[in-house]
């Protein structure tokens, strides 16, 4: 991408990732060599955070060699969403941290949190997973949906760019299904009807679902961390919590 031009130039170059846009990115559909569900793989997040070789993660993920041609096919890639920190940086001006402050946490009163940083030279906030949030304050990104991007009466977020972020933009191999621009998205069969969701999911059990026909947000908050096989259930949590609340 011309808007990451100062990294040039790059390892693994090859044309394809001159075509590599920002939407790529969004879906994880960019076409690195990088699926986090095959340990063996280039761009796994696990090699990339423990490598030293490369400090700098978005000089890491950059000159990743290429898997397939931007757009074709998506697999779960934490390093994708991690370059899109980049991307806001060298767009915004700002460090990561502060516009998350700027454009999230202060007009919509988070209370503490944790924003995990990268190690230098780039030392900014890890796109990908490992912040630290109150369960009321994360629950806050849902009610922004549902209410067209508007928290108490204040515009945070254009809600086209909502509508957009919600549509399905790819399929994500290996269990991660339809994807969005950064959300999953999911349907439930209940009572006869079809509900969409749209997810947030994070390893351990952090689940955010958002939905839209029933005007309702629900947060699941859970410690087990690279325990898929239990925290995986939870996901199937939302639909009782839907049952009940219709009986």
């Amino acid at each position: 991408s011309s808007i990451l031009s100062n990294y040039a130039p790059l390892a693994n170059y090859s044309m394809s990732k001159d075509r590599i846009t920002v939407a790529d990115l969004m879906s994880m559909s960019a076409g690195y060599a990088c699926d986090d569900n095959d340990d063996a793989s280039p761009g796994n997040e696990d090699r990339m955070q423990s490598q030293t070789a490369t400090p700098d993660w978005y000089e890491f993920t950059l000159d990743l060699p290429m898997s397939s041609s931007p757009g074709t096919r998506a697999t779960y890639c934490s390093a994708e969403i991690n370059l899109l920190g980049a991307v806001i940086e060298r767009t915004t001006g700002e460090w990561l941290p502060d516009f998350f402050y700027d454009a999230f946490a202060r007009p919509m009163q988070f209370g503490d949190y944790g924003l995990w940083l990268t190690p230098p030279p780039t030392y900014t906030a890890y796109m990908a997973g490992g912040d630290l949030f109150r369960p009321r304050d994360f629950l806050k990104f849902g009610e922004l949906f549902l209410d067209g991007g508007r928290w108490h009466g204040k515009q945070i977020v254009d809600p086209r760019w909502l509508s957009e972020v919600a549509k399905k933009h790819s399929y994500v191999e290996g269990g991660g299904g339809d994807y969005g621009w950064g959300w999953h998205l999911s349907t439930y069969r209940i009572g006869g009807r079809n509900i969409q969701a749209i997810n947030a999911g994070g390893n351990g059990g952090q689940l955010l679902y958002i939905f839209p026909q029933l005007d309702l947000t629900v947060m699941i908050a859970a410690g087990n961390y690279g325990d898929y096989r239990v925290w995986s259930r939870f996901q199937n949590l939302p639909a009782g919590i839907i049952a009940a609340l219709k009986t």
